[in-house]
């Protein structure tokens, strides 16, 4: 909320920057680069002002706050000039395809308006009660496209989606860098990287390739500070993350050991104690095994359990650990509750398939007049293809017969429905007398069908317990298991060729594999997803393009009653010396793929922030994204 003219005294920017750090709660260190622009303004009313005839002194505030410039918006349609003003998801991809198409960089920003008020931004207005449009956030399917349609071309590695400042930082880094070889012998390559930025603020690891020798079969990487890790060998090359400082390539022998729960899932009463969760390595490791885990389940800590804090670690020359688990015996009457614990991305290993171990605490207390519950979570009742069957459904006392009790019971819609006559509503009440226990049952009628469709479920419910009774587990669920064959959407097995070179006037033919029943197909031109232009004629599963003179992309959709199934695009380029080379195939990416490094290098955006949408490029030593 500075003045314009504050905007330029480096006094009054610093009290602002530390009300950002210190009451907005971001994460993240302190000092670090921060953007430095003044959106909603007019371009032409500010930015020369400064910047261009005073740049001496506009780089000086820059460098002296930490600050990255970053230009203005424009041209616009607005009255504000500061963007075009973005309505529909169509319009924001359309804007990350430009960024990809033409190899450079656009911005998206959203800002956090509430939908259904009026608001101000610069000279333009939105008002609610004029007619305007607004790019809803939240749980607004339009903004859900625009995530979706852009992790859509993150994962394809077409586009870098991160902020101005991260952008900044990674450019700056990537063209100071410098990569010195510290020993390049037949079983290890040592370098050195080096940039002549603040590394305080320029942190950001680059992304490298390295040939290694022919003969390495494993290789493990050190970089960073941070324990080896396996990086994988394709055509005696290796790509990485890194930060600056020495790295260490390394041939070895092996690969790195498998870490797994060797314990099989669990249950244990409330006052049992403990109990213990075992983690196993394959092979006796070298190096210092560090393994990450979370938890979750429907018991809560540290009421119901405690638990060591996560990592694991399994120390060089052992071969396992365990995690321990202490059951907090309370007098609730509750029903069965869980700890599952989920194993994360180790260090010095690689991660098992046994990866997830789940503890089932059982209760112990008893109500005055019993426990009531379902004898289990879910049933199951085979539909038929005509006339009606029943399920039985059972409910249990347990703990004591003291006295009588009763509990009502009902059902209700799940994913089947009473308006299609999936079945018969079924309500009452169930008793026991004094001095009575076990099973009571009450019956739900399933009508049939010939009908093809997914299983079905139905709510079962108790309430209303009486006689000192608690209900412990009152929600039940019962499956209609579906006896008809199911029809499934179409899979693709063989993706079109990702990206081929062709000389300019040639055609090049492109196949779809894919499995299902009774498969439909459509050829179109444009990204994947983009309907706009369907290729009349093309409803095969091989498409020959027409002769091509520019780049041009196409994609499939395959389709049967079940659904549909949409091929990657696939890139059609016009090599300039005239020759037609094939390069990569379905799923890589060609030489524009960001690999593993995409996980790295991606900064999560929030609502008010400025999306950086950039093409991905690549060099031989170095890859800029």
């Amino acid at each position: 909320n500075l003045e314009l003219y504050d905007m330029f005294d480096s006094e009054k920017i610093k009290p602002c920057q530390n009300a950002i750090f210190n009451n907005d709660g971001i994460p993240g260190k302190n000092p670090r680069l921060m953007s430095f622009a003044m959106p909603g303004t007019t371009p032409a009313y500010w930015w020369p002002m400064f910047s261009t005839k005073h740049p001496d002194d506009y780089k000086k505030l820059l460098a002296d706050n930490n600050l990255v410039d970053r230009p203005p918006f424009g041209p616009s349609k607005a009255a504000s000039n500061v963007g075009d003003w973005i309505n529909t998801a169509t319009e924001a991809l359309a804007l990350a395809d430009s960024a990809i198409t033409t190899r450079g960089m656009q911005y998206l920003v959203f800002h956090g308006v509430k939908p259904g008020e009026s608001f101000y931004f610069g000279n333009f207005a939105y008002d609610k009660d004029a007619g305007g449009k607004e790019l809803k956030t939240g749980k607004n399917p339009e903004f859900n496209n625009i995530l979706e349609g852009l992790e859509t071309r993150m994962k394809k590695g077409l586009l870098w989606v991160t902020d101005h400042v991260s952008s900044h930082q990674y450019d700056q880094e990537f063209r100071g860098v410098t990569i010195e070889t510290l020993e390049n012998s037949p079983t290890k390559i040592r370098l050195k990287l080096s940039h002549q930025k603040d590394q305080d603020l320029y942190d950001l690891p680059l992304t490298f390739t390295t040939r290694v020798p022919a003969s390495w079969t494993v290789c493990h990487l050190t970089e960073g500070g941070n324990p080896a890790k396996e990086v994988t060998i394709k055509g005696s090359m290796v790509t990485y993350d890194a930060h600056m400082g020495e790295v260490i390539l390394k041939s070895t022998t092996s690969s790195l050991p498998t870490v797994s729960f060797v314990t099989v899932d669990q249950s244990k009463a409330e006052d049992a104690g403990v109990a213990t969760m075992t983690i196993q390595l394959s092979a006796v490791s070298a190096e210092t095994v560090t393994v990450p885990f979370t938890v979750t389940g429907t018991a809560v800590a540290p009421g119901d359990y405690t638990i060591n804090a996560s990592p694991v670690i399994i120390s060089a020359g052992a071969t396992s650990a365990s995690l321990t688990i202490t059951i907090n015996d309370d007098s609730l009457v509750e029903k069965s509750e869980t700890v599952k614990v989920t194993l994360g991305t180790p260090t010095n290993a690689t991660l098992g398939t046994a990866k997830i171990n789940t503890l089932t605490i059982t209760d112990n207390d008893v109500a005055a007049g019993g426990n009531l519950q379902f004898t289990t979570e879910t049933f199951d009742q085979a539909e038929g293809d005509t006339g009606s069957s029943t399920k039985a459904i059972t409910v249990s006392r347990t703990g004591t017969a003291v006295g009588a009790v009763t509990v009502d019971f009902a059902t209700s819609d799940g994913s089947a429905t009473l308006a299609n006559n999936d079945y018969e509503i079924a309500t009452g009440t169930l008793n026991w007398a004094n001095g009575e226990m076990g099973n009571k049952s009450f019956t739900v009628t399933i009508n049939g069908d010939t009908d093809s469709e997914p299983n079905e479920t139905i709510n079962l419910t108790l309430s209303n317990p009486t006689g000192g009774a608690v209900l412990v587990l009152s929600d039940a669920e019962l499956t209609i298991t579906n006896d008809e064959a199911v029809e499934l959407p179409p899979e693709i097995t063989v993706q079109p060729t990702r990206s081929q070179d062709i000389a300019s006037g040639s055609a090049v033919t492109l196949t779809v594999t894919a499995i299902g029943n009774t498969l439909s197909y459509q050829w179109y031109e444009g990204l994947t997803g983009s309907t706009a232009n369907p290729i009349s004629g093309e409803t095969a599963a091989t498409f020959t393009t027409p002769a091509l003179t520019a780049t041009t992309n196409y994609w499939v959709r395959v389709s049967n009653l079940a659904g549909d199934a949409d091929s990657n695009d696939a890139t059609v380029r016009i090599n300039p010396a005239g020759n037609a080379n094939a390069s990569s195939d379905g799923g890589g990416g060609g030489s524009c793929g960001l690999g593993s490094s995409v996980a790295a290098m991606l900064v999560g955006f929030l609502i008010f922030a400025n999306l950086c949408l950039r093409q991905s490029t690549s060099q031989t030593n170095r890859n800029k994204m």
